[in-house]
């Protein structure tokens, strides 16, 4: 009988350390939410990319990469107010030459938030009518599936070629309801035309810009990556 409280207080004891609380678990790192951001980013999933890139930033909030690609995001998602928001910081805080900046600048005056430059000076207009029309030419064209897949908002990377002068350039967009798509003002050069930065492309083409020409593509089988890959092992 002497035995009994002894017992009682191990079954207690057993009781509580079965049913106590798992133990919380470990918090995402910086590192972790920025990462799966980044992969959100290079899938188009826009959505998710927002919410990971917002998160991010709220740890790390002096980061241009982040800035830039939640205004990416934003810029997809139709949600005009935090794009303008975050390509304005990227304006204000980043060096002009460079690439995200260049590009923010560039979204900001199509959306009429900024005004376009206008010239201040006569000097060297050989020149000034060069630069403008180097920046005239672009590519069109429409994604055309003969088994009637969908081509609307179908998301197309145009980048610059490694080893050229247009290497950090790079253009993304979607196709419109109908497949249709356009790259502007696009500085002359050899890019490459492709459906994913990352993972297996659908077409990964080269194409070359003239100075003021508008080239015409158009997307499908016929020169899909299985038929036709201009940059095999990218």
């Amino acid at each position: 009988m002497r035995n009994q409280p002894l017992a009682a207080a191990v079954a207690l004891a057993l009781f509580l350390g079965c049913t106590s609380p798992p133990p919380p678990a470990p918090t995402p790192t910086a590192q972790d939410v920025e990462a799966d951001a980044m992969a959100a980013v290079g899938r188009g999933d826009w959505t998710t990319a927002a919410d990971l890139l917002r998160r991010a930033l709220r740890q790390n909030p002096t980061s241009a990469k982040l800035h830039y690609n939640l205004g990416v995001a934003a810029s997809h998602l139709n949600l005009r107010d935090e794009a303008i928001r975050e390509f304005q910081w990227i304006v204000a805080n980043l060096a002009s030459e460079l690439f995200e900046a260049r590009e923010a600048r560039r979204w900001l005056i199509e959306a009429g938030v900024l005004a376009r430059p206008t010239e201040t000076t006569a000097a060297a207009p050989e020149q000034t009518t060069a630069q403008e029309t180097s920046r005239t030419g672009g590519i069109k064209g429409q994604v055309l599936w003969a088994d009637g897949r969908p081509t609307a908002r179908v998301q197309l990377f145009l980048k610059g070629v490694p080893n050229s002068s247009n290497a950090n350039e790079q253009w993304v967009l979607r196709t419109d309801d109908d497949g249709r798509f356009e790259f502007k003002r696009i500085p002359s050069g050899t890019y490459m035309l492709t459906n994913r930065v990352a993972g297996t492309p659908t077409w990964r083409l080269r194409v070359k810009l003239a100075p003021g020409e508008v080239t015409s593509l158009d997307l499908g089988e016929d020169n899909s990556a299985r038929v036709r890959d201009d940059f095999p092992g990218a």
